[in-house]
């Protein structure tokens, strides 16, 4: 009788144990599923990984870029410093603000007969703010063809932002887009950024640069 009860003990035990292992093969195959579906739609929606992280690469990209020297307004010239002359005649007497709610990094946005209106507010002479409104324009196109032959490559499509203007460069070409637009045109399996603050006379703003490789033809 004795044996015949640990028998049938032994025998309720490993039932016990079969029921726990098969549900939990059950949860496990549920999950590996669960994950590669997931993993599929990632696959096949996602066109890039964007870092949120400035990888040393593409800061090095960065800081080379902004020391570059080219020809601006005449002389010569670092693309930094270049940067900072065209953007820093908004900030000061905050005529910035007349134009965007206390970010200068929207300042993009901005058509020109709206700046056009400001500075003829701001200017009593009418022809001298044209002749101001004429040489910002010069700077912005300066400074955009240089971005046209550095930022010249068959396999790398660059978007590059601040507060005058925004777009992307591929092939020597500048298309006039904002990054959400950027990137749908792009198919890249990566987009690395980098991000350069500046500030004058307390005020802030941003430099970006976006680098994103091609996976068609030869760039594969």
């Amino acid at each position: 009788m004795i044996n015949k009860n640990a028998q049938v003990g032994s025998t309720v035990t490993w039932m016990a144990a079969f029921v726990v292992i098969f549900f939990l093969l059950i949860l496990y195959f549920v999950g590996v599923g669960f994950l590669a579906g997931t993993a599929k739609i990632f696959k096949n929606e996602v066109r890039y990984i964007e870092s949120d992280i400035n990888s040393l690469a593409s800061q090095r990209s960065m800081l080379v870029l902004l020391n570059s020297e080219f020809n601006f307004l005449g002389s010569k010239s670092s693309v930094r410093n270049a940067i900072e002359e065209s953007v820093n005649f908004y900030i000061d007497d905050d005529l910035y603000l007349k134009l965007v709610s206390y970010n200068l990094d929207e300042l993009s946005n901005v058509d020109m007969s709206r700046k056009s209106e400001v500075l003829l507010s701001v200017f009593s002479d009418s022809d001298e703010a044209v002749r101001i409104q004429n040489e910002n324009l010069e700077k912005e196109a300066e400074l955009r063809n240089f971005l046209m032959e550095e930022l010249n490559d068959e396999c790398y499509s660059y978007f590059f932002k601040f507060p005058l203007f925004e777009g992307s460069f591929f092939k020597g070409e500048y298309t006039d887009v904002n990054y959400d637009s950027y990137k749908l045109t792009i198919y890249v399996d990566s987009l690395s950024k980098s991000f350069v603050d500046f500030e004058y006379k307390g005020v802030s703003y941003k430099v970006k640069l976006y680098k994103a490789k091609s996976i068609a033809g030869d760039c594969k």
